[in-house]
């Protein structure tokens, strides 16, 4: 989606160097935000996001998955969730924040999807990659499911570019946890790129409301009634995911954003 300059503001602390890939069509952008809204730019060589410190919650998270990502010895013991460091304390959120929240501490950029290696999969636990989020219903299932399905997807495909990132309410009824008031998303969206076999990229939305879903032992999980257009998600979101595009291919850039390929029926 194309925004008139007039509207659109990026601020951003430096950014900090990693071999983390960057997204392929550009970084996203904020778009249509309140002037003063100042957001920063934090890379490690697994993801990079961009956390919002005034929310004290990163409004996304990209990161690629590969094949090559998903193979490996590393494990979830070894790591502790942790405030991130590169953040102040008053603009960060602390552990004491979940506590007796009643949400799970939620991966944007999950920890299953750094196999390869251990420090990588361990930096995951930072609290800039995490979000509440229900937990029976969803973390653990429905959200689950879709990130093990993207694996599945990564593995037959060879690469996957994957943004995460919470749609927030900002309605007088919005939660928030916490002494420092860490906002409970409304819904949790992906944006997926892939390359598939060909030089033309795909691209898909999916967006999730943050709640208990019903579930039975063994049953799959629809993501049909959740996906949808890249440009309704921009909207939603007042970010821009492939800023690049507007001046490479605008033609390239709408038939990403309003479609819903049928290479994305592997995900059911």
């Amino acid at each position: 989606m194309r925004y008139r300059t007039s509207f659109l503001l990026f601020l951003a602390l430096p950014l900090f160097s990693s071999a983390e890939p960057p997204c392929p069509f550009g970084v996203p952008i904020l778009a249509q935000v309140p002037p003063g809204t100042a957001s920063t730019i934090i890379a490690r060589p697994g993801y990079s996001l961009l956390m919002n410190p005034d929310l004290k919650i990163a409004l996304w998270v990209h990161h690629h998955l590969t094949p090559s990502a998903l193979r490996g010895t590393a494990r979830r013991a070894p790591c502790q969730f942790r405030p991130e460091p590169r953040i102040a304390p008053a603009l960060r959120a602390e552990l004491f924040d979940y506590r007796r929240s009643g949400f799970d501490r939620g991966h944007l950029a999950p920890a299953a999807d750094f196999k390869h290696n251990q420090a990588e999969m361990c930096q995951t636990f930072y609290l800039s990659n995490i979000a509440p989020m229900v937990g029976a219903g969803f973390n653990r299932t429905v959200w689950a499911q879709l990130e093990h399905r993207l694996r599945a997807v990564a593995r037959s495909q060879g690469s996957l570019h994957i943004i995460t990132g919470p749609i927030l309410d900002a309605g007088p009824g919005a939660r928030a946890i916490g002494p420092n008031r860490i906002p409970v998303p409304q819904a949790f969206y992906k944006v997926l790129l892939i390359r598939a076999h060909s030089e033309t990229p795909a691209a898909l939305a999916v967006a999730i409301p943050n709640r208990k879903f019903p579930s039975s032992p063994g049953a799959a999980f629809t993501l049909t009634p959740f996906l949808l257009s890249i440009d309704a998600l921009e909207l939603r979101c007042h970010l821009n995911f492939f800023p690049d595009l507007d001046a490479q291919d605008p033609d390239l850039e709408a038939a990403l954003e309003r479609s819903t390929p049928a290479l994305w029926q592997a995900l059911e």
